[in-house]
């Protein structure tokens, strides 16, 4: 790799699950890189921080674009596991779309010369039957889907018009160390030995690693492409998700206990968690049951036929990294 030191690299959401990854990553690669972050989290390999608790805070992301020649724009307001309600559409909206209205034209205001957007494969769909690539019709049916779609028409039209390299991302659930949502609930109920109602639920469902997918950042401003370009990625992998739970439990050490269940049970049970009061606890919503009986298969070719990127590690390596990590949270509980 040719010298990289020169190049100013600014991260926003550098304090979350990927954000974290991915600084270090770059880092340890030879570029120089900015954290924005809204806790006042220390780096011990990334030094220069800007803290930002509202991505609307204008002052602070000019701050922090100044002299950046690349943006790469992570921080969101997660989709929630619960319930939805008014107050979590407007911090949505107001974090995902108005947010990253701000990043994106004070990104361009400093003369950067690449943005890279994370987005989301809930900006087209959460489920379908058939694989997804870059040209499938988006039909978004969460907020945090809804909000990314908007979000990514706000970056490529504002990156056209400026004559601004840019690359939109869209990852499936990410998991790996520090992951949260979702697969750290998966480990946990495998973990505990809880059974789980996956044994007649053939569907398959892509997922990527994390380290995958910083690699697959790093190969993006790397191998810059000239214009937008929209991307799907993946491990190469997508197994049915009994069979990625088998796996995830064979990586802990664990036996995973399934039985089967009926489609509309599962469904039903949704339905309740997604009406339930806030405080009333319950294992699972839409999302979640979307996730289990739905399937979700990403073609992630175009990014390898673009820019040569192939994800380094398998689904089983990205397991025993992640399996390796929980054990170790579990040690320090």
């Amino acid at each position: 790799m040719s010298c990289v030191t020169h190049v100013q690299i600014l991260v926003t959401g550098a304090d979350g699950f990927v954000g974290h990854h991915l600084t270090r990553r770059l880092a340890v690669a030879g570029y120089s890189v900015r954290r924005l972050c809204r806790a006042e989290i220390p780096d011990s390999v990334v030094e220069e921080t800007v803290y930002c608790t509202d991505l609307t805070d204008r002052d602070a992301v000019r701050q922090a674009c100044a002299d950046a020649e690349v943006v790469v724009h992570l921080a969101a307001r997660a989709h929630s596991l619960g319930r939805v309600d008014s107050h979590l559409y407007d911090e949505i909206q107001h974090t995902n779309v108005e947010g990253t209205r701000i990043v994106a034209e004070e990104a361009l205001a400093a003369g950067v010369k690449q943005f890279v957007f994370m987005s989301s494969i809930g900006a087209i769909c959460q489920a379908s039957h058939q694989p997804v690539t870059e040209a499938t019709i988006a039909r978004p049916t969460s907020l945090y889907g809804i909000s990314k779609l908007r979000a990514e028409s706000l970056v490529s039209k504002a990156c056209s018009d400026a004559g601004v390299d840019a690359a939109i991302v869209r990852p499936p659930i990410v998991y790996g160390p520090g992951m949260k949502g979702n697969p750290l609930r998966l480990f946990e109920w495998i973990g505990r030995g809880v059974p789980l109602p996956l044994m007649t639920m053939r569907n398959r469902r892509s997922a990527i690693f994390v380290g995958n997918l910083v690699a697959a950042i790093e190969r993006l401003i790397e191998r810059r492409v000239s214009g937008v370009r929209t991307y799907c990625v993946a491990d190469e992998e997508a197994p049915a998700v009994r069979d990625f739970v088998r796996m995830a439990a064979d990586a802990m050490g664990r036996r995973v206990h399934t039985f089967p269940v009926p489609r509309q049970c599962v469904m039903a049970a949704a339905a309740i968690g997604n009406i339930l009061p806030k405080g009333i606890p319950w294992p699972i919503s839409k999302a979640t049951a979307s996730s289990l009986i739905e399937p979700l298969v990403i073609d992630a070719s175009e990014i390898q036929r673009s820019i040569g990127f192939s994800p380094p590690y398998t689904m089983a390596e990205g397991l025993a990294t992640t399996a390796s990590w929980f054990r170790t949270q579990l040690t320090r509980c």
